[in-house]
């Protein structure tokens, strides 16, 4: 887990090094016509750390507050934990390397956006996939009263929130290149907080009818 620390840290660095470097050289370039909201968007987001800064404030948390769901029983680490921790200082990178290119004309809107919904959508396939086996009672996991209640509850609204979260995120690939990527990625993360909200209705339901067959519970 230190390694996977240090490599988190390390890209963190990078990000900051590269915002500096972009700071120092003059970006983001004068640009004439541009309303005072967005000049002030510029100013904010090619401020040296600004996204250094994202990048701190999404994996330190999930670090302190993940800890515990990141070893198994037998004390070895969790390799898609890892990747969780890894994501977000990836995802803040590409959007440090992304954002000047675009402002310096050198790509295109669509490449930058289907370079950034590429990655959501490899995370949740990662997360579909893990949330489909996830242990039961594990802090990493689809936590509720009734997931809680009974291991089975829990193992069969894990693999129904797992396949879910897997089949939407690869419907919206054809939606991405067909119709609009924007579209694509904010309808993915619509559609997997969806699938949560259906995964805590399906798993009152279970733990409802696992009480009444088993009314000592």
């Amino acid at each position: 887990m230190k390694r996977t620390i240090y490599i988190a840290a390390g890209i963190i660095a990078l990000t900051a090094a590269i915002g500096t470097a972009l700071w120092a050289t003059g970006y983001p370039p004068p640009r004439d016509g541009l309303s005072d909201g967005k000049t002030l968007t510029r100013t904010i987001i090619s401020f040296p750390l600004f996204w250094a800064g994202i990048s701190t404030l999404i994996t330190v948390p999930i670090v302190l507050f993940k800890a515990e769901g990141f070893r198994t029983a037998t004390g070895k680490t969790r390799a898609l934990p890892q990747i969780g921790v890894l994501m977000p200082s990836i995802a803040v990178l590409l959007m440090q390397i992304i954002v000047p290119l675009d402002v310096y004309d050198l790509i295109s809107e669509k490449a930058g956006d289907l370079g950034f919904f590429g990655l959501i959508t490899v995370f949740f396939l990662l997360i579909g996939n893990y949330i489909a086996t996830v242990p039961f009672e594990s802090r990493y996991g689809f936590r509720s009263k009734a997931t809680l209640s009974d291991s089975v509850v829990w193992a069969k609204t894990h693999r129904l929130l797992g396949r879910n979260i897997v089949l939407t995120s690869l419907l919206m690939i054809p939606v991405a290149f067909v119709i609009d990527t924007q579209i694509a990625q904010w309808t993915q993360i619509g559609l997997v907080m969806l699938m949560k909200a259906l995964a805590f209705i399906y798993a009152r339901q279970l733990a409802a009818r696992t009480r009444l067959r088993n009314p000592a519970i």
